[in-house]
């Protein structure tokens, strides 16, 4: 926690109405880890997940935090399962990486009365916002946003897929996950041609999800988004926080063209956006 400003992060409004960051020190904030003990209990899968269930639903205060919730569930003399929640304004899917190595060297320190050994943090979120908050000032920036505004300048396609069920006529927020399965054999297959032609696997499975779309819906302009981790910087491999992003891809294709030169298209696309 005195690591990590971020975990001690709060978001008020201040005077004008405006939301900001306030970091807490340590006794501000109040953060403690329950503690469970589950030794005589008969069932005690049913012990843990009825507490994950529990926890999964209570609400975060985002004026007051913390923002972590953290429980020892004891199982025996031995054995113990530790619990974490972390609300996703703090955090992210590298995040929890981050997080889980970071408990664990304080551990090894603890049981084995050593130093802690973890790299320095030369920044803190603070102080990314602060840059990224700079760098809109800045003329670079203003190419970007001249890139974006033209790229979604227009009318927008909606992917309008063969599905049972129509679409609702007022839009909602929600959604299903769809997983797929792909065999080693092709997925290497994929990406040894991905490579020789200059590309990488994302880019070649990108393609081929817009070869798809538009194999069931005949529409030429597609609108894919895909998260990126957003830490373009060494200084933020060692961070907890949110930076994650959505890029918004917006591809055409052409079905006179091969799927090499729909890749090609795609790939010279891809590097525009960054």
């Amino acid at each position: 926690m005195e690591r990590h400003e971020i975990l001690r992060t709060v978001f008020r409004e201040n005077e004008e109405g405006e939301v900001n960051q306030w970091v807490l020190l340590s006794k501000e904030l109040g953060f403690k880890i329950d503690y469970v003990d589950l030794t005589k209990s008969e069932d005690q899968n049913a012990g843990i997940s009825s507490y994950l269930q529990q926890d999964s639903v209570k609400r975060f205060d985002l004026e007051k935090g913390p923002l972590l919730r953290a429980a020892l569930l004891q199982l025996s003399e031995n054995k113990h399962v530790f619990y974490y929640n972390m609300h996703h304004i703090i955090s992210d899917g590298w995040s929890m990486d981050v997080l889980v190595k970071d408990v664990l060297a304080y551990y090894k320190s603890y049981t084995e009365e050593s130093t802690v050994e973890l790299p320095d943090l030369k920044i803190q979120y603070k102080d990314y916002s602060a840059w990224q908050l700079e760098q809109m000032e800045k003329e670079s920036h203003q190419a970007h946003k001249a890139y974006w505004s033209d790229t979604f300048s227009g009318e927008l396609p909606t992917i309008n897929l063969p599905a049972k069920n129509k679409r609702p006529l007022i839009k909602g927020n929600k959604g299903k996950r769809l997983g797929t399965y792909i065999s080693k054999e092709t997925s290497q297959k994929l990406k040894q041609f991905c490579q020789e032609k200059g590309g990488s696997l994302f880019m070649g499975l990108l393609s081929s999800l817009n070869a798809v779309f538009y194999k069931y819906t005949g529409q030429n302009d597609l609108i894919i988004g895909t998260p990126i981790a957003g830490r373009d910087h060494l200084d933020l491999e060692n961070q907890i926080g949110f930076y994650v992003n959505t890029l918004a891809l917006r591809n055409n294709v052409n079905p006179n063209e091969s799927f090499d030169e729909l890749l090609e298209n795609i790939k010279k696309k891809y590097f525009e956006s960054l």
